[in-house]
């Protein structure tokens, strides 16, 4: 089996279990319904497209695994098999709301796990147990952050196959199943791409956000230098930066973080009167270029790299300014 063949079987598995999973949602109706402003969709929707490409993906690793000479490496089955962990809890969430409390308990049960196999950062400067805890922080916040963004139809897929492929260059052993990933997005996709015929729902976003912290752990961007660090943090940094800039606007209106609202970077460029594919090639330009900025970063001396960190840090304050000053409250009202 060639890895073209693989790919190409990985598009067309998922393209094929959506279906499959589409007509399962609606039979045991696993629905998400517009009872909310935040929904943007007209009628009930149904999940479990995640449960198509997680399934699409982790079969066509196996597969890969079995006939030809590759080898899932321990760690990466280990990652593998706890975010099955986060999965099922997102699963478990979209057919009965579980407590965000239990949620985050069961995220960070899950990242310990992996830090006690040996994935955890190791950024030789610090002591052990802080880098342990920034392994904890990284791992739940990214896994959030993905769960965040899954906002609008075709957003949260397509910026995570853009991240997966550019964690697929971080020169490590642990990086097939990021094409695999990726490929199975992509047939995700052409049911998900806007008017959204299924939705990822919580066991495709948060299994997203945990599986590629994890694997921006176990690449190897420092082996070059120590600006290098970053690279991880730019190529999953418009989740993050969704996450910066909801808590920020929230908070500075003087609600509680975890409020449902439309603070969403996506919704205010709606509210500016980009229609949502323009809101989605924006997201995707963004993903692509904050991706090439890392592998490009990753090359640099270190010196040039620290530079090009500093100017993307400034091109986004003036993107966070410009999304504040949008009057979202024009679209809540809507």
């Amino acid at each position: 089996m060639s890895l073209s063949l693989a790919l190409a079987g990985s598009f067309i598995l998922s393209l094929l279990l959506t279906q499959m999973f589409r007509k399962l949602a609606f039979r045991f109706k696993v629905l998400d319904k517009p009872d909310s402003d935040v929904k943007l969709h007209g009628k009930a929707t149904p999940y479990l497209g995640g449960a198509a490409f997680i399934s699409a993906a982790l079969i066509t690793l196996f597969s890969y695994h079995l006939f030809t000479s590759y080898r899932i490496p321990q760690q990466e089955f280990v990652l593998l098999m706890t975010g099955l962990l986060i999965f099922f809890t997102g699963l478990l969430d979209d057919i009965k709301k579980l407590t965000p409390l239990t949620k985050i308990l069961i995220q960070i049960a899950a990242a310990s796990i992996l830090i006690c196999m040996g994935i955890r950062l190791d950024i030789y400067f610090l002591p052990l147990w802080l880098n342990i805890l920034l392994t904890l922080f990284w791992i739940v916040g990214v896994t959030n952050a993905f769960n965040l963004i899954d906002i609008m139809d075709g957003l949260c897929g397509g910026v995570s196959a853009i991240a997966a492929f550019f964690l697929f260059f971080s020169n490590g052993d642990y990086n097939v199943f990021l094409l695999f990933l990726t490929a199975s997005l992509a047939g995700f996709l052409v049911h998900n791409f806007p008017p959204a015929k299924i939705f990822m729902g919580d066991a495709g976003s948060l299994s997203l956000g945990f599986l590629l912290a994890g694997y921006s752990i176990l690449g190897s961007f420092t082996l070059s230098h120590k600006w290098a660090l970053i690279s991880p943090l730019l190529i999953l940094w418009l989740p993050i930066y969704e996450t910066i800039l909801v808590t920020v606007l929230r908070l500075s209106k003087g609600r509680s973080p975890f409020y449902g609202s439309k603070d969403h970077y996506a919704f205010r460029l709606k509210a500016a009167g980009f229609p949502v594919p323009a809101v989605l090639l924006v997201s995707y330009f963004l993903s692509i270029i904050m991706g090439e900025s890392a592998l490009l970063a990753v090359s640099l001396p270190a010196r040039d790299a620290l530079l090009v960190y500093l100017l993307l840090i400034l091109v986004f304050l003036l993107f966070f300014y410009l999304l504040s000053k949008i009057d979202i409250d024009s679209l809540e009202k809507k």
